[in-house]
């Protein structure tokens, strides 16, 4: 009886664990673009659309450092969602327009990428984003210049960022996928006139040291972000800890960025924002 007693209160601890880290990491970003707008009717705004890396609840929240960093009249809303295709983000497309963005910055890719590396994975990102189809690059890629397309057409500044390094190793499958899409980005981007921040170029050398390879799998893939989102919200580690005690390098899982990953990434966005006339909205 005791024992059963025991595994009960040892399961409702876990459970509840587990709840409380479910609960953190899809809490929205801090800063969206509606808040933000509401907030500060009259300045300029520069919205981030993206994916988790942009996001910010289950790696740095790189956004947040830049709204810190801004010392001028500039807002910063962040429209990042964990687990966003490019498909899904321009479907939260016409909200981010409704808050009426002088700029916009867009991360996206990671996640057609890896949906692109496996079947099994893209089905299921299918079934849980309602996609139209299976996700492959080919689809992604169309995706992709319809979204910088509308966003040109309605955006006055527009730069969108190459996606980060999936792994330590620059020959493996997933890391070819990442140049691939990376040089489509290129493409598409000067197709519209739009300027690429180089992240993959300015995250790279924080890969030296790695040794842990990429896992595709998704199961394997949950597990690791699972360890490392605990270590975050239960144990209360930074994310450069996290990435240190792991071995993986650039990432704290695998695929998401640690806090010295911030400074780069925001250095970029800074020098483009640098080079525009930002102007309150009308």
């Amino acid at each position: 009886m005791l024992f059963l007693i025991v595994l009960g209160v040892l399961s409702s601890i876990v459970g509840g664990a587990f709840a409380y880290i479910g609960y953190k990491i899809e809490q929205p970003p801090v800063g969206p673009p509606h808040a933000v707008r509401r907030a500060h009717p009259d300045r300029p705004m520069l919205i981030v659309l993206g994916d988790s890396h942009a996001h910010g609840r289950v790696g740095t929240d790189w956004v947040g450092r830049l709204r810190g960093a801004e010392a001028n009249s500039l807002v910063v809303g962040n429209a990042g969602h964990n687990g966003d295709v490019t498909w899904t983000a321009a479907q939260r497309l016409p909200a981010c327009l409704e808050a009426r963005p002088d700029a916009m910055v867009l991360m996206i890719g990671s996640n057609d990428v890896m949906a692109a590396d496996l079947p099994a994975r893209a089905a299921i990102y299918m079934r849980q984003q309602k996609l139209p189809q299976i996700p492959n690059m080919t689809w992604s890629e169309g995706q992709l210049n319809a979204l910088l397309r509308e966003m040109t057409r309605s955006v006055r500044h527009v730069a969108v960022c190459t996606i980060p390094p999936l792994g330590p190793e620059p020959d493996a499958p997933i890391e070819v996928a990442v140049r691939a899409w990376n040089e489509h980005v290129r493409k598409v981007a000067s197709k519209h006139q739009v300027p690429v921040l180089d992240v993959h170029a300015a995250l790279n050398p924080l890969n030296e040291g790695g040794h842990r390879p990429y896992v595709g799998a998704w199961s394997a893939t949950l597990r690791e972000i699972s360890g490392a989102v605990a270590q975050r919200y239960l144990l209360g580690r930074s994310w450069d800890a996290i990435a240190d005690r792991r071995g993986f390098g650039l990432t704290t899982d695998g695929i998401h960025l640690p806090d010295r990953a911030a400074p780069p990434i925001v250095g970029l966005v800074q020098e483009w924002l640098s080079t525009l006339d930002l102007q309150p909205p009308d």
